[in-house]
């Protein structure tokens, strides 16, 4: 199985279900969850709006790369896992800028 593909294919979906709505309030089957995430509904929506748009542009890029031939197909695997927890270290950063802002 294409490890890109398949978070590439979980970010569009769940990008989906955050324009839809399907996970406007924090819960414990679908979304970004976090703790600083789950600490409000605002929280909860910037993240769900944030984390899967980012992700899939990281993975998009690192399948490009691999498309091309720049990577090997375990380096392959490791920058796709990579680039989604970097998605979520943005988004945590982002998170946390916008709390700090608001006090």
């Amino acid at each position: 199985m294409d490890i890109g593909l398949f978070t590439l294919t979980l970010s569009s979906l769940a990008s989906l279900a955050s324009i839809f709505k399907l996970n406007s309030s924090p819960n414990f089957l679908i979304g970004y969850r976090t703790k600083q995430s789950m600490s409000n509904d605002q929280n909860w929506r910037f993240a769900q709006k944030t984390f899967f748009p980012i992700s899939f542009i990281f993975v998009l890029i690192v399948i490009l790369f691999n498309r091309n031939g720049f990577t090997g197909d375990g380096v392959y695997t490791v920058l796709c896992l990579v680039a989604y927890m970097l998605a979520g270290v943005v988004t945590e950063y982002m998170l946390y800028k916008k709390n700090k802002n608001k006090k």
